[in-house]
């Protein structure tokens, strides 16, 4: 069954926000999801994580870039994936405290460590 994008007699609507392939197929066994908040004015430095990272923008403006990519601006509702062991160039709040929430796609026995690069 196929749901509608929006149904005028309930006032549901559906918005597909990503629909993202993993670059490396991933057998999850838990996902690990964190509300994070970055400071007004701070970068928060090159890193990758172990495990792909989905995640959606709460509030200010994000300053993001995978390496290899453009470099864009994430706002409130924009959504993000740093894919595994990918460096993440730039992931900046700009003049405004900014958060969002990520969720990490963990494989068994795995740890959710942020590496600094």
């Amino acid at each position: 069954m196929t749901l509608p994008e929006h149904s005028p007699s309930t006032g549901l609507s559906r918005r597909l926000l990503l629909d993202c392939a993993l670059l490396v197929p991933k057998h999850v066994h838990r996902v690990e999801i964190r509300e994070i908040t970055i400071p007004a004015n701070t970068a928060v430095g090159a890193h990758r994580h172990p495990c792909p990272v989905f995640g959606q923008i709460v509030e200010g403006t994000i300053l993001f870039q995978v390496e290899g990519e453009s470099t864009r601006r994430l706002h409130p509702t924009d959504v993000f994936y740093e894919p595994a062991h990918s460096a993440i160039l730039h992931f900046d709040a700009l003049d405004e405290q900014a958060s969002f929430v990520a969720y990490f796609l963990l494989g068994e026995g795995e740890d959710n460590t942020l590496e600094m690069l």
